[in-house]
């Protein structure tokens, strides 16, 4: 099984703190650099972070996690994907969603109105745009430049709920879940579900799976941890610890491994509460002792 992380995204950083970001994930166990979106949070813009990480990377995949792609103008987003996956060389990866707040669609300017079916003109516009198709009928010229991979770049779905599940395993190359609990039961129920909706349809390539949760290690780290992700959620404190929901130590990092390889995940990407690279440290010499 793979492993991704995500650079500083629970708090804001700065130019030095990033790039030794994104330096020290290029030479570690990871597989994978990944960022959110939120508009109203402090972290880096996505698409600035994702080129930004394209750059100073040479090894890592580079994936939105995830992108909220209703919010976007779809040829301008296609051209701007594109035009990091040139950058990266062929290692973005565009995780794909609705998002849960209405306050980041107003501020992008847009509107969460039919959000599923956005996401699907969406992709079969960006798709278009990638083969080099004129964007619209009569339209002077394709949008350039052309991805640099063939077809653009794997995108995967947040989807979980069984209609969106439903339209995105029609166009989806993976899933990028968020079970957060990482507890075998309910991971295994959300593996089959999703294979089921690839199989239904008509999909004979299986999907990528991948899980993602927080982390947290070191001095106060389920205190801390706790602090972040409810101010993340908007949830009091003292209510996303113990409710199961993320690893503070390193059995905690060991057992969530463990039950991802045993349902079938193909990579588990961590997210980080703090953009102290300590983090880092702590996390590798977990994943070396695997």
């Amino acid at each position: 099984m793979n492993f991704g992380i995500l650079g500083p995204y629970m708090s804001g950083t700065d130019r030095d703190r990033l790039l030794a970001w994104f330096r020290r994930v290029d030479a570690g166990p990871f597989s994978t650099i990944a960022t959110g979106e939120r508009e109203l949070w402090p972290q880096i813009e996505q698409h600035a972070f994702l080129a930004a990480a394209a750059a100073v990377t040479t090894r890592v995949r580079v994936m939105s996690h995830v992108m909220i792609v209703p919010m976007h103008p779809p040829v301008l987003l296609a051209k701007r994907l594109a035009s990091i996956d040139v950058i990266a060389g062929g290692r973005l990866v565009v995780g794909i969603g609705t998002g849960g707040r209405a306050e980041d669609y107003r501020a992008a300017g847009s509107t969460r109105e039919r959000p599923w079916q956005r996401i699907d003109d969406a992709v079969a516009t960006m798709r278009r745009v990638w083969a080099g198709e004129p964007p619209w009928d009569g339209a002077p010229a394709p949008v350039g430049p052309p991805p640099a991979r063939s077809g653009g770049p794997p995108l995967y779905t947040g989807a979980s709920g069984p209609k969106a599940l439903a339209r995105a395993a029609r166009w989806a190359d993976g899933w990028q879940g968020a079970v957060m609990s990482a507890d075998v039961a309910t991971m295994r129920e959300q593996v089959e579900r999703h294979l089921g909706a690839w199989e239904r349809a008509g999909r004979s390539e299986r999907p990528y799976l991948m899980n993602s949760l927080w982390f947290a290690l070191g001095d106060r780290a389920r205190e801390r941890l706790d602090e972040v992700t409810a101010r993340y959620l908007g949830l009091p404190p003292g209510t996303a610890s113990p409710l199961g929901r993320t690893p503070y130590d390193a059995d905690g990092i060991r057992r969530a491994v463990d039950n991802c390889r045993q349902v079938g995940f193909d990579e588990l990407v961590f997210i980080p509460i703090s953009d102290d690279i300590e983090q880092l440290d702590l996390l590798e010499s977990v994943l070396e002792r695997l």
